[in-house]
């Protein structure tokens, strides 16, 4: 919730998510695989991984990834792609994918010094037509 109360419209309405039922925010840890960073009782970030189709230009889908606004550039996006790194080759998938808003070149510069590089087309939003995301992809690295 604090993700989307920071950055509404990015992630999904504040509104109608709160008004979700708990059965249904069950359902969602069992059908996605959902991982939340946290410190010292800090909520610093989280992020979602599906299995994925060509189409998204990988096999593995990020979605909803989130640093507080108070710790960002303070490493936790390595920490969370070293966690996704680590399911993603116990997975055997071969390609990491996820979308960002065009508008977001603070998320773009950030993936990119990541390792993910802009694949496919630009995309219309679901949520906003007049919006349009790129498809960032890179392959894991393994220690």
């Amino acid at each position: 919730m604090a993700a989307l109360a920071e950055s509404t419209g990015i992630y999904g309405d504040l509104n109608e998510e709160a008004a979700q039922t708990k059965d249904f925010w069950e359902q969602l840890l069992v059908e996605q695989i959902w991982i939340a960073l946290r410190n010292q009782g800090d909520e610093i970030g989280i992020a979602c991984l599906t299995q994925s189709t060509l189409e998204r230009y990988g096999d593995c889908w990020i979605k909803s990834w989130w640093i507080s606004p108070q710790f960002r550039g303070a490493g936790g996006s390595v920490v969370l792609l070293a966690w996704i790194d680590q399911f993603y080759i116990e997975q055997n998938w071969q390609v990491q994918a996820l979308g960002v808003f065009e508008s977001n070149q603070a998320a773009i510069a950030t993936f990119s010094k990541l390792g993910f590089k802009p694949v496919g087309i630009r995309n219309p939003s679901s949520r906003n037509p007049a919006e349009f995301y790129v498809v960032l992809a890179r392959r894991a690295k393994s220690d």
